[in-house]
């Protein structure tokens, strides 16, 4: 697994040498990894969908992006992944050749990526409630194009490797199959069915975190690992969040 780190943070130094030579490049990939923050699909694209296609395709919406932040979160407990920006300062003799900016001191794991997971998993949702034609096929290439672009930001910013931009595409792809399809059926089904439901989902997804986060505690692992290597690599010009 070191190999794979190893050329996904050299494939990282030689993409952040070409774009950086652009003028405006850090604060363009500044921007685009802001507007790929979760958090944006419940402020921004829940309000929008709510309004433009119904409060049937907001309520999709919102469900998705709490189940894919949720998926995230457990996967990235899971896997465990290292950020480049800490791991090439323990692991290659060229950590300086990394750039680090205002928003690449994220905390937690990195894998999958969650920019790009949940990112994906909104918008085709969204793309679920497009109707079939020219402007569906339009709005997928837009999809697409916006999710490898948040992908390349996070890969400017050193907050991600390669691979783990990839899991975030897959993982994404697989969870808004499952969702799609769960979110059809529960549609369909009585306003009682529907109540029962969410609050089976939400005790299960409660309790299977507290699982995960109590399992690795007591097997001698540290789910906050990530935090003190976060704080201890950072560039102390920039913020840690």
């Amino acid at each position: 697994m070191e190999w794979l780190l190893y050329y996904d943070a050299l494939a990282i130094v030689y993409v952040q040498d070409a774009f950086y030579r652009l003028p405006y490049m850090e604060t363009l990939a500044v921007s685009v990894t802001k507007l790929g923050d979760p958090r944006y699909a419940y402020m921004v694209v829940f309000p929008v969908i709510f309004w433009c296609l119904g409060p049937v395709a907001g309520f999709h919406v919102i469900l998705a992006a709490s189940a894919a932040e949720w998926c995230n979160i457990v996967l990235k407990w899971l896997l465990l992944g290292n950020r480049p920006y800490w791991w090439a300062w323990h692991h290659t003799d060229w950590p300086h050749l990394l750039h680090q900016s205002p928003v690449t001191c994220e905390t937690g794991p990195g894998n999958p990526s969650g920019h790009v997971m949940i990112t994906l998993v909104v918008l085709l949702t969204c793309l679920d409630h497009v109707e079939r034609g020219g402007r569906r096929k339009r709005f997928q290439q837009v999809v697409w194009v916006a999710v490898c672009v948040i992908g390349v930001s996070r890969l400017l910013i050193s907050s991600h490797f390669l691979h783990q931009i990839l899991c975030g595409l897959l993982f994404g792809v697989l969870i808004h199959a499952a969702i799609s399809r769960h979110l059809s059926t529960l549609l369909h089904s009585s306003p009682n069915s529907k109540f029962c439901a969410m609050m089976g989902v939400a005790v299960v997804m409660l309790s299977l975190a507290l699982f995960l986060f109590h399992s690795w505690t007591r097997l001698g692992m540290d789910p906050g690992f990530s935090i003190p290597l976060a704080k201890s690599k950072f560039n102390p010009q920039v913020l840690c969040g």
